[in-house]
């Protein structure tokens, strides 16, 4: 989700109980056709309820953990405004730059900005290379990334009902689901088509359905394992990048950073060891090395 700042505001001065639109305006700082607009695209993104000439806060759990942290820390309404919920939600596992560019979707110089604002407050801290979210420090504003992640997950007009999502945006989305659809075959029901044949009981899919190349496809597969962290899935993975390793090279994940210590021989809990990997690449005619 992205909010603007002026649409943050919005929110925050709604928390303090300013609810008539003109009132708002002036509160904000913008004009009642500016105004206007700013609340129409916050209902659209079903954050709140306009009534008649009152307007009320949406009763979605995220809507209200989002309220109370700009009511309390209206410091935050820059961090969080544009990319940074994306890259904030991104952090909440330890990732580099480049992973992080990949969760969120935003170019290197937005992340870095953003990084550089989250230091500013404590909210993003770094160790071993990685950036990760700070909960010691803001564990109210975790809350309402992890809650709004989950919702946004769970919930989209362009899903059906059986769907799972692994990764949205405004302009795509990522999900499985056992009903045929107008859309682009991925992950692993694309597999087939690189050389790479294997059986799922489930249709993974991209919208907007479009020719996807073999860097998107295995990047799908990598947004579906991080997700369901399931064996078989971490196998073909590992498959796939063996196959075809060249044309992959430059994608970061912490799947393939666990995959590479796996395959020089290092054990990793709820992985495939090297055996397992060497055994079904046999099957494949795939070499297995480094």
């Amino acid at each position: 989700m992205e909010l603007s700042l002026t649409e943050l505001k919005i929110l925050e001065n709604i928390g303090k109980g300013i609810v008539v639109p003109k009132e708002l305006a002036r509160a904000v700082n913008r004009s009642v056709q500016q105004t206007s607009l700013s609340l129409r695209s916050l209902e659209k993104k079903e954050m709140l309820l306009r009534k008649r000439r009152q307007i009320d806060l949406s009763q979605k759990t995220h809507v209200a953990l989002l309220v109370r942290q700009l009511v309390v820390h209206p410091n935050l309404k820059e961090l969080l405004s544009d990319s940074g919920i994306a890259v904030l939600t991104a952090s909440l596992n330890p990732l580099n730059v480049c992973e992080i560019m990949q969760k969120s979707g935003f170019g290197k110089s937005i992340v870095y900005r953003k990084i550089k604002q989250a230091f500013n407050v404590s909210v993003i801290r770094k160790n071993t290379g990685k950036y990760s979210f700070n909960d010691v420090i803001w564990p109210d504003l975790k809350e309402f990334l992890v809650e709004l992640r989950n919702y946004e997950l769970a919930v989209d007009p362009r899903l059906p009902q059986d769907g799972v999502i692994y990764y949205k945006n405004d302009s795509e989305i990522l999900f499985s689901t056992i009903q045929e659809r107008d859309a682009s075959l991925t992950a692993f029901s694309a597999y087939k088509d690189c050389g790479l044949e294997i059986y799922s009981h489930v249709n993974y899919y991209h919208l907007p359905k479009k020719t996807l190349s073999l860097r998107e496809i295995f990047r799908h597969s990598l947004f579906v394992v991080e997700t369901t962290k399931e064996y078989w899935g971490i196998l073909y993975v590992a498959l796939f990048y063996l196959k075809h390793k060249k044309s992959l090279k430059g994608i970061h994940s912490p799947i393939l950073e666990q995959l590479h210590k796996v395959i020089c021989g290092e054990k990793i809990k709820d992985y495939p060891d090297l055996r397992d990997i060497q055994e079904k690449a046999e099957q494949y005619n795939i070499k297995v090395q480094e």
